[in-house]
């Protein structure tokens, strides 16, 4: 149920009750001027709108971004009790902030306040789907909830101001530390069109991981989160889903694909690569690659005095070159130069910090949302630096191990395969060779199955047995410990223990 309200300051509507009162003074936000990140997720949390005519533009997506933004930073000035009560009652504080402002944030430019008001009615009354996908791509839950509990356009000698409200479950998201990364809005504000920008943000958050590699969502859903309900997909009469990703492809996603790797700010580019199931792209993945493979293009405007620093907290240059993507000259500086007091304040206590890097990756996440000196809680960052450190541990040792386990398990199908009677051998690989997933990687198979180190080949053979002929593979693999990477820890471990390796 909807509720309006007028004072003698705002015309307020509101998804809830109105009798809740603001945690916050209903002064005007002061946005830092060195604000040039926005946080968003990294774990995956996907919000597509439940109706095609409620569907984003580019600016109710960059107003969705700039409510964020001040969220944050006020929220930044609280102290841990009232955040504390914020999350665990449900608040939904109220922030006021000018249109101008708001605009700026949002890198709309030009004085067309009634169109701002509009967009921003607009996103008040989107009803949005909230998915937040775990490490293994399922759903961990699905929520259906709007972005804004309520909005406000100021009156009288509020005019050009508005005063609005999230949701209090996506506030808890928005306030959640371990969920968010830098994204640059300079970056951000040269993108075009809504698809473009949805496309960075997706893609970006995916920038300082090792890999540089985004999640291999299903295609409909890289479809929803760049242009939501549309008519790229569909269902049949008996409930299946149809997808139209040709001409969503030609229509969307390689214009998005281009906005986005013509960012002069931005060093590296986006690849797309498909996933297929069958002769069906089923998922679509990208890889972050650097513009220039050859030469790595470091920021000309960072000085030694800045890059040296960074070099000597293990940072090396493509790290630095991707920092320089997200976070402005100044903001590093003046973490660098924080991180040099807490340093000393440290060993003056004799407390030792766990990793350097981390614990400068979680000052400078703190400048860039606009905290000063006096905000910066240097035990709360050391605690999320050591549990980054520890996460970054485990998440080396679990690629070692699957690398490992992915070599264990070429090296068995390889062999078994050849124990096999050469009939039965020939006429397997055959079907292969003549199916998709062969004819796209004849260049892979074409040296010989024979030949040693033939690794790629081989890796596409499994990939295809487990989608094409499971029970062939149950038959090459037939040991607990070559089928799953959990029996094969478990058998090494016994190995080991046994002196058998």
């Amino acid at each position: 149920m909807e509720n309006k309200k007028v004072d003698q300051e705002f015309l307020v509507q509101s998804h809830e009750p109105l009798h809740q009162t603001s945690l916050f003074p209903t002064a005007e936000l002061t946005i830092p001027d060195a604000l040039k990140t926005l946080k968003k997720s990294v774990s995956a949390i996907h919000a597509v709108p439940i109706k095609a005519d409620q569907n984003h533009t580019l600016n109710t997506r960059r107003l969705f971004d700039a409510c964020i933004v001040v969220a944050q930073l006020e929220c930044n000035k609280m102290g841990r009790e009232k955040l504390a009560r914020v999350i665990e009652e449900r608040i939904s504080p109220a922030f006021d902030t000018r249109i101008s402002q708001l605009m700026k944030l949002a890198g709309i430019s030009g004085k067309n306040y009634e169109r701002v008001k509009e967009d921003l009615q607009a996103l008040y009354e989107m009803d949005l789907r909230w998915n937040v996908m775990g490490e293994d791509k399922s759903v961990l839950y699905d929520m259906r909830a709007h972005f804004l509990s309520s909005l406000g356009i100021g009156l009288n000698n509020k005019q050009g101001y508005v005063r609005f409200s999230l949701d209090p479950d996506i506030l808890a998201i928005v306030l959640e530390p371990s969920q968010w990364a830098s994204l640059s809005l300079q970056a951000m504000h040269g993108l075009k069109s809504a698809s473009s920008l949805a496309l960075y943000q997706n893609c970006w958050k995916y920038i300082n991981t090792q890999s540089k590699l985004t999640a291999a969502f299903p295609t409909e859903t890289w479809i929803e989160l760049l242009v939501g309900p549309s008519r790229y997909i569909s269902k049949s009469a008996d409930g299946k889903l149809v997808i139209s990703y040709k001409d969503f492809k030609r229509r969307v996603l390689l214009d998005a694909i281009s906005r986005v790797n013509e960012i002069p700010a931005l060093q590296h580019k986006l690849v797309l690569k498909e996933i297929f199931s069958g002769n069906r792209v089923a998922r679509l993945q990208f890889r972050l690659e650097p513009k220039n493979q050859l030469v790595l293009s470091m920021p000309m405007n960072w000085g030694q005095e800045v890059v040296e620093p960074l070099k000597a907290l293990g940072l090396d240059e493509q790290e630095i070159v991707s920092l320089s993507e997200v976070y402005s000259l100044e903001v590093v500086a003046e973490s660098l130069r924080k991180l040099s007091v807490a340093i000393q304040l440290k060993q003056e206590k004799g407390q030792p910090i766990s990793s350097r890097k981390a614990y400068f990756q979680g000052i400078l996440d703190n400048i860039a949302r606009g905290a000063t000196e006096a905000e910066l809680n240097l035990e709360q960052i050391e605690r999320e630096a050591q549990a980054q450190e520890s996460q970054r541990r485990n998440d080396e040792r679990k690629k070692r191990n699957e690398e490992e386990f992915g070599r264990h398990q070429i090296e068995k199908l390889r062999a078994t395969l050849f124990k096999w009677p050469q009939e039965q051998r020939e006429a397997l690989l055959r079907e292969f060779e003549q199916s998709e997933e062969g004819k796209r990687n004849k260049m892979l198979w074409e040296r010989g199955w024979a030949v040693d180190k033939n690794l790629g080949a081989y890796i596409v053979l499994k990939l295809w047995l487990t989608q094409a002929r499971p029970e062939l593979f149950d038959a090459l693999l037939p040991q607990p410990e070559d089928r799953t990477m959990e029996s094969w820890l478990a058998w090494r471990l016994e190995q080991l223990q046994g002196g058998g390796v």
